[in-house]
């Protein structure tokens, strides 16, 4: 079996890459529906594909606005739960660059993936509270503007 920090890992790099490229289709057959993602100040519910792909559009458009040059996350830990070896619970750092400077404090999130059928599946993420449309550590939770729906 696979440890679970490459498996995270390699998810990571998956979703980040069909992010960069547009690919939504390759993020929507990753992630379970209705998939929620979970703010310090709220959670947003997204319902099918459709309305997922949009915000992840939204997302990527709002990187190139930025003047975003580069888009990693790198797992800072992952484990398999030890009730149940189908789920990975873990945690990684999001780093969006301009050349090769920060445009952003890199910030990290929290990240739960399950086991089904032959797939991995994003069932649960949680982000930092926003900072001009982008999670930061820095962010305040009443601090909204800019964020992406």
């Amino acid at each position: 079996m696979q440890d679970a920090r490459d498996i995270y890992q390699a998810h990571l790099d998956l979703v980040s890459r069909a992010l960069w490229d547009r690919d939504y289709e390759t993020i929507i057959a990753v992630n379970r529906f209705p998939h929620i993602i979970r703010f310090s100040d709220g959670n947003r519910q997204y319902d099918g594909p459709d309305d997922f792909a949009v915000m992840a559009a939204r997302f990527r458009d709002h990187l190139d606005g930025l003047g975003a040059t580069g888009y990693h996350r790198v797992c800072e830990h992952a484990s398999f739960d030890p009730l149940d070896r189908h789920r990975i619970t873990g945690g990684h750092w999001t780093y969006i660059l301009r050349g090769g400077n920060y445009l952003t404090d890199p910030y990290n999130c929290e990240m739960v993936l399950v086991h089904e059928g032959a797939e991995w599946m994003i069932a649960d993420i949680v982000v930092p509270p926003l900072r001009h449309g982008i999670p930061s550590a820095k962010a305040h939770p009443e601090n909204r503007e800019g964020q992406i729906q």
